[in-house]
């Protein structure tokens, strides 16, 4: 029997086992499904929950300030900060995170975040007169379908 050297214990080593085998085994091991179907909601729902929440912040934010209501546009962006924190907390309930998920997610967060920003731009440099609920509305959609796409595409790919 083959064994590996060591300092206190000698570890036996499989002299019989054929590279077919060894094939076999490694196709095996690599076909293991490690992320749950639960960690897949979890992840799912974090990505697509994001972009529903940066979305209507956006669409808060004109809501509130349009109209003067600092008070209104102070609470809206407490309950962005909480249903982030919540957020997160889901994400990292998840056990395991499918391979492609980072980058999927960092790919459809950082389109959300270019739209909310230039949306934000966009509405405030056109304060006189504020833009109307039928261009903020769909500006509003529009940020959030990148994280939606994403999500959809890490709940895919993970099922594959």
């Amino acid at each position: 029997m083959n064994t590996i050297p060591s300092d206190s214990v000698d570890i036996p080593l499989p002299g019989d086992v054929t590279a077919a085998q060894a094939r076999a085994a490694l196709s095996q091991a690599s076909s293991a499904q490690l992320v749950t179907p639960r960690d897949l909601r979890l992840l799912t729902g974090f990505v697509a929950g994001v972009g529903v929440i940066v979305g209507a912040i956006l669409y808060l934010s004109w809501a509130t300030l349009s109209v003067g209501n600092q008070g209104g546009f102070a609470i809206s962006m407490s309950l962005y900060a909480a249903a982030l924190a919540l957020l997160l907390v889901i994400k990292s309930r998840a056990r395991a995170i499918p391979r492609g998920f980072r980058r999927t997610y960092n790919i459809g967060f950082a389109v959300t975040m270019t739209a909310y920003c230039t949306g934000i731009l966009w509405i405030f440099g056109h304060q006189s007169p504020w833009p109307s609920a039928s261009v903020v509305i769909p500006m509003s959609i529009v940020t959030a379908v990148p994280c939606l796409i994403a999500a959809a595409l890490v709940h895919r790919t993970a099922r594959a």
